[in-house]
């Protein structure tokens, strides 16, 4: 789809910084409007307000989020473990994004999913991306800001994993 390729284009360019100044003198200035128009147009309207709050909708919709807790067991795995840290990974895992938007708007147009159906999965989705930021903000938070380590960079053989 052009969104692979617009994504695509995007990974190959934000390593390059010959092509920053364009970034920041011409694009970053319209960015934030122009993010509010594309989700506008493009996700925005296709949610049915007035059909989330049948009881069907928001059964199914607290199934799926329900089926996301496993999500935030992710961070379970992370070594070495930390209550602080799994909660960070977990909760940082645990957002579906706007791809679940176009993933449900593809499936309702195809007729494999029902309105009930896509409207839960539109609210279970509208949920984690409500709830998952304040979650991973009161996990990083709740550790004093001296405590972090900020002297570390993650490398592999010498080569920074971290690009700015």
């Amino acid at each position: 789809s052009y969104l692979l390729g617009v994504f695509l284009g995007g990974l190959c360019f934000c390593t390059l910084h010959t092509v920053e100044h364009v970034w920041k003198g011409k694009v970053s200035n319209v960015l934030c409007w122009l993010v509010r128009v594309f989700f506008a147009c493009t996700i925005g309207f296709e949610v049915p307000i007035r059909d989330l709050w049948s009881s069907t909708v928001l059964t199914r919709a607290a199934v799926f989020i329900c089926g996301g807790i496993g999500k935030v067991a992710t961070g379970l795995a992370v070594q070495p473990f930390t209550k602080r840290d799994a909660a960070i990974v977990g909760f940082a895992m645990s957002a579906w994004g706007e791809f679940a938007f176009i993933v449900a708007t593809s499936s309702k147009e195809a007729g494999t999913l029902d309105d009930d159906t896509y409207g839960a999965v539109l609210l279970a989705v509208l949920a984690s991306a409500i709830y998952s930021p304040f979650a991973v903000k009161y996990a990083i938070e709740s550790v004093p800001t001296n405590q972090w380590n900020t002297s570390v960079t993650p490398t592999i053989d010498g080569h920074s994993l971290v690009y700015y």
